[in-house]
């Protein structure tokens, strides 16, 4: 995930190249987590996987980005798929409550988004300007 950072970083300062180094950080941070949790099945991994994927998911659908959103939306399957393995596996109450407690938080989530569609889109374009603003006075 520092890799993913640097190149989020780095698409943020960056004009001509923006779009390579957003795909390079997006891919980077997603494969991060899905072999942090393939290769250490734990509820942390799981969970890393969740929270990742559905970030990416939501940025993408917010940008209209089919690709982030899908593969976003894959990534935090698979987390919630191995967190249902583990709890079918082990017995243990605290992985179906961490279970219950992110798919409310998903519920939530996701009529919050489409409640404030308009005031989500509204920020994204204020931001879009004032980075457009900024770097026309550092020019």
């Amino acid at each position: 995930l520092p890799m993913a950072a640097l190149f989020g970083l780095a698409a943020k300062r960056a004009v001509t190249a923006r779009g390579v180094l957003t795909g390079l950080a997006t891919t980077t941070g997603l494969a991060t987590t899905l072999c942090a949790c393939a290769m250490d099945w734990s509820s942390v991994g799981a969970v890393g996987c969740i929270a990742v994927g559905v970030g990416i998911a939501v940025w993408g659908a917010s940008v209209r980005a089919m690709f982030r959103t899908i593969s976003g939306s894959l990534v935090a399957l698979y987390g919630i798929g191995v967190q249902v393995w583990l709890a079918t596996h082990a017995d243990s109450v605290l992985r179906w409550a961490g279970l219950s407690i992110v798919g409310v938080l998903l519920i939530v989530g996701s009529a919050y988004v489409e409640r404030n569609r308009g005031r989500i889109a509204r920020f994204w374009e204020e931001a879009a300007a004032r980075r457009l603003r900024h770097e026309d006075l550092a020019a």
